[in-house]
């Protein structure tokens, strides 16, 4: 052919469409996968109670000091 012009394989534009579409899909499978374990472990996380140390400490202050509080 003249021009330099060359035909396109259309088997091979098929095939990595195909190849792009299924490993879409695939990756779409993982990461629903990844974020359904790391919600599972976050509900884990949460439902475990504290005590009442730990309240105190995540508040900052001490149990006298609200006793103190309570008691002006």
């Amino acid at each position: 052919m003249e021009g330099g012009f060359s035909m396109i394989d259309y088997n091979i534009v098929l095939y990595i469409g195909l190849f792009l579409i299924v490993g879409s899909f695939i990756g779409f499978i993982l990461n629903e996968m990844n974020k359904r374990k790391k919600d599972k472990e976050l509900s884990k996380q949460q439902l475990i109670p504290m005590t009442e140390e730990e309240e105190y400490r995540n508040a900052g202050i001490t149990k006298e000091e609200i006793e103190n509080e309570n008691n002006s």
